[in-house]
């Protein structure tokens, strides 16, 4: 029964890795073209104090000729990339966990693309200045299969590749006030 499991892991395994075999080869560049607009920090005030999160607002459109499928996860931990703005430099999303993760799944024609506000998170977040800044986002990508390529969960991974971005972004702040609702008057 050992033996039969051990087998069972060992032939797993070997499967598991021949899967990626290859997979290095492709330049996730050249399939794909990511664009980012913007990094948002939204400061929400409300009358029991103050909350901020960021938010990064980017899109991925396909640049070939056939349609291929991307993937982003649902749980931010496992959205991971480093970002550079100005001299600042961040690992997005380095801590955290979720009890469940699932995939947003975008089939994307040729010249489609898709938009997403992902949430993340960094230390020092709150360094970033408004203003446009030099910036570049690195992205650890996974091929599936010859059309299916996902962001990189947390995993150990061999072939990897990385869809980057390096040019100019805008750094904005968004205040949303809630403390100064009208009271609804009695009728009387």
């Amino acid at each position: 029964m050992i033996r039969l499991l051990s087998t069972l892991f060992v032939l797993t395994l070997a499967g598991a890795t021949n899967a990626q075999d290859g997979n290095s080869i492709v330049d996730i560049n050249k399939l794909f073209e990511l664009k980012v607009d913007s990094i948002e920090q939204k400061v929400t005030i409300n009358k029991w104090g103050t909350d901020t999160s960021y938010y990064l607002h980017f899109q991925v459109e396909n640049i070939t000729s056939d349609t291929l499928t991307f993937k982003t996860n649902t749980c931010f931990y496992y959205n991971h990339s480093t970002l550079t703005v100005g001299n600042l430099e961040f690992d997005l999303n380095p801590k955290g966990g979720c009890y469940f993760n699932s995939h947003n799944e975008y089939e994307l024609a040729p010249n489609e693309s898709f938009d997403e506000a992902q949430w993340i998170t960094a230390f020092k977040l709150n360094k970033l200045e408004n203003g446009d800044w030099d910036a570049t986002l690195s992205v650890p990508i996974l091929q599936d299969d010859d059309s299916i390529f996902r962001v990189d969960g947390r995993g150990f991974v061999e072939n990897e590749s990385y869809l980057t971005y390096g040019r100019k972004v805008k750094v904005m702040r968004t205040v949303i006030d809630n403390r100064k609702r009208k009271k609804k008057k009695k009728s009387t």
